[in-house]
């Protein structure tokens, strides 16, 4: 792609029962992988349930490249050990972010979205909400949900 996407904020809540690498408390924190950006959460001393709650935001030059994300535990005299890692797309959340919601109502929550052709959206938010933006009798108990709000 030759233009930039644009920014993605990333919200770092917490760790929960993170394996300890030290005998004198783990130092968790989390770094951040998109492209050539490297970002960093701050070091949460001595214990295995660290809270964060910090935004880290990266500039997307492509939307098919995945984020990395990393769990390290913070040593005073070497490196660094690592606690976990994953990898996550984000390919679909740009596509739903460049869909057009211009004809939803402010404070509508969305249940269902599927990226694709723009017709298919609004068809779908059309079946998932009735006109007081609940959920319609049409989306199943048992539907993958995903909570989007739009926000004037």
């Amino acid at each position: 792609m030759s233009h930039l996407p644009g920014f993605l904020s990333v919200r770092v809540l917490r760790g929960v029962n993170l394996v300890s690498r030290d005998a004198t408390g783990s130092g968790p924190y989390v770094v951040l992988h998109l492209d050539n950006q490297k970002l960093k959460t701050s070091v949460i001393k001595n214990t295995t349930n660290p809270v964060w709650n910090e935004d880290l935001t990266l500039a997307v030059k492509n939307p098919a490249t995945p984020i990395k994300l990393e769990v390290l535990d913070k040593d005073t005299f070497s490196k660094y050990d690592q606690m976990g890692d994953a990898e996550f797309d984000i390919e679909k959340l740009i596509q739903i972010i460049q869909m057009n919601l211009e004809d939803i109502c402010s404070g509508t929550v969305v249940r269902t979205v599927r990226p694709g052709s723009r017709a298919r959206h609004a068809s779908q938010v059309k079946k998932c909400l009735n006109r007081r933006g609940a959920p319609s009798a049409e989306m199943g108990e048992d539907s993958r949900c995903t909570a989007l709000t739009r926000i004037d």
